[in-house]
């Protein structure tokens, strides 16, 4: 009786986990973290003071890949470089934003819907830059790893933990 319950309710938290997980509810697939990372290897110091981009591999399939790519990166002098067709609701934010190290913008439930985007500033060849993007590349390996172990160790090991000690509980008590 008690492996055959705890074997549903393994299978019942399993089918849950694999449905959450695949809809991107538990795990993002897709990161704009990934797409500063991308720019930011990429920047390079140009004559003028200023930056440019890199056409690095990376930067290449972000862009082949990425329909609705846009992104801007600017310094604190005035330098700014962009591509993409930017939101409306990010084209001119960067200013007001340049004693905030990271942010991630966007909607809160109940608001009608608006592009979400991420900002942080960075360290590059070319000096301290802000990037703000709402474009997503595919995660890494090693984070999805990351994220699936997260995932276990946080949610399925302590659920399974306690789907095994109840049914004991309820056993002895029935006795």
């Amino acid at each position: 009786m008690f492996w055959r319950l705890l074997a549903v309710q393994s299978a019942v938290l399993v089918l849950v986990v694999a449905v959450l997980f695949g809809s991107g509810q538990l795990f993002q697939f897709r990161s704009t973290e990934n797409t500063v990372e991308i720019l930011r290897a990429a920047v390079k110091p140009d004559q003028h003071g200023g930056f440019s981009l890199r056409d690095t591999d990376a930067v290449k399939a972000f862009r082949q890949d990425v329909p609705d790519l846009w992104f801007i990166i600017r310094d604190g002098q005035g330098h700014v470089l962009s591509e993409g067709t930017i939101p409306p609701e990010y084209a001119v934010i960067g200013n007001a934003l340049d004693h905030v190290g990271q942010a991630r913008l966007g909607w809160n439930i109940g608001d009608p819907d608006r592009p979400v985007a991420r900002m942080r500033w960075v360290e590059t060849e070319a000096g301290r830059l802000q990037i703000m993007t709402g474009s997503s590349v595919s995660a890494p390996f090693f984070l999805v790893f990351l994220g699936i172990s997260l995932i276990l160790l946080k949610l399925v090991l302590p659920i399974l933990g306690l789907a095994r000690l109840l049914p004991r509980q309820l056993w002895f008590e029935e006795r």
